[in-house]
């Protein structure tokens, strides 16, 4: 495991800066994630307007044509996708008020670790800057430790020789005395260090696993939504294979047919007024088929009787079936009717006779 007690030291002492400010950078990424999410969520819940756009416009299509039931289904599968986007927009707002929330607790927490940690703040600036003199004491005593020995090599003057000597022998206690201030130092910056980078790492860990939940519960929202949509158009799928051609067919059959039964025939009509009259039957004059019989003298001479005689060859003569009106009638007229009954009974006779003649012959 990686520990951060053992990875920030170095001569520059840069490693409690390194910490304290990746501590920092901890709420740059809580924002950097805010706005992320809050993109997505602008991306996700347009996405779901457009749909919805989309879906009313299926809707209005007119149901005309025999492919018109595949827009309900349509409409309904992109009903559904807008809903498990704007969906997804309400878990993202979730996430991001938790984040949110971890952001404001994440400040307060920075807050207190800067307070706490003050003093190994204080020490490593004191180090890097007793660092910075202990440096500048060697070059020091260096420099005049080199100018003693080269008049010594010259052969310079005693006085020369004595100068270069105090300066030697005041700069190297000079040294000697940053040198014993340091070690005293780095002891407590050592020891507060330590301490300093064990805090940070608990707090980095903390902040990790926090953001960890948050990355997580990310792409659990994204994940459900994928696998969703994969049921949705996983249903899509088999409502169009349920949509065969002979389904079509039945459904538009079902709404539009217009009835089984074939119009019966029609034949020409011709209206009285155009139709050619058939020729009128043969009627016998109203001599041979009506006899008038005068009554009995006895009878009164105002009133006659009306007898109905049968055609001929119908009944026999002597069987006819008789009606009578009374009507009057001078001694001419019924002089007249008689002649007329005699006549036509001649004739009756003689059409039975022939009439007979004639079977007689056939058979």
């Amino acid at each position: 495991m990686v520990k951060f007690t053992e990875n920030f030291w170095g001569e520059k002492f840069l490693g409690f800066d390194v910490l304290y400010h990746n501590m920092k950078y901890g709420q740059k990424s809580c924002n950097d994630f805010i706005e992320f999410i809050k993109e997505r969520m602008l991306v996700e819940e347009n996405y779901s307007k457009q749909l919805g756009k989309l879906s009313r416009q299926v809707a209005a299509y007119p149901p005309l044509g025999s492919f018109s039931p595949y827009w309900n289904v349509l409409k309904q599968s992109t009903e559904k996708d807008s809903a498990l986007h704007q969906q997804m927009v309400l878990k993202l707002q979730e996430l991001l008020k938790d984040i949110q929330k971890y952001l404001e607790e994440q400040s307060r927490k920075h807050k207190t670790m800067k307070d706490a940690e003050q003093e190994t703040s204080n020490v490593v600036q004191a180090i890097q800057n007793l660092s910075t003199t202990l440096q500048k004491a060697k070059e020091a005593y260096l420099s005049r430790s080199q100018e003693l020995e080269k008049l010594r090599k010259e052969s310079g003057g005693p006085k020369d020789i004595e100068r270069a000597e105090t300066r030697l022998k005041k700069a190297a206690e000079d040294y000697r005395s940053q040198v014993e201030k340091y070690a005293s130092m780095r002891q407590d910056f050592d020891r507060k260090m330590t301490n300093s980078s064990q805090h940070f790492q608990d707090l980095e860990e903390q902040h990790l696993q926090q953001m960890l939940e948050f990355a997580s519960s990310y792409s659990r929202t994204l994940e459900f939504n994928q696998q969703t949509l994969a049921e949705i158009c996983v249903d899509l799928r088999n409502q169009t294979g349920d949509l065969s051609i002979d389904r079509f067919l039945h459904l538009f059959v079902e709404s539009k047919a217009t009835g089984m039964d074939k119009p019966a025939p029609i034949e020409f009509e011709e209206s009285s007024a155009g139709a050619t009259p058939p020729p009128p039957p043969h009627v016998p004059s109203p001599t041979s088929n009506l006899l008038l019989f005068d009554g009995d003298e006895n009878v009164s001479n105002t009133h006659h009787h009306l007898f109905h005689a049968p055609f001929p060859g119908s009944v026999p003569m002597n069987a006819a079936a008789v009606a009578f009106d009374d009507v009057p009638a001078s001694t001419a007229v019924k002089e007249k009717k008689r002649e007329g009954i005699v006549a036509c009974v001649h004739r009756q006779k003689q059409v039975s006779v022939h009439g007979k003649t004639a079977n007689a012959s056939q058979n």
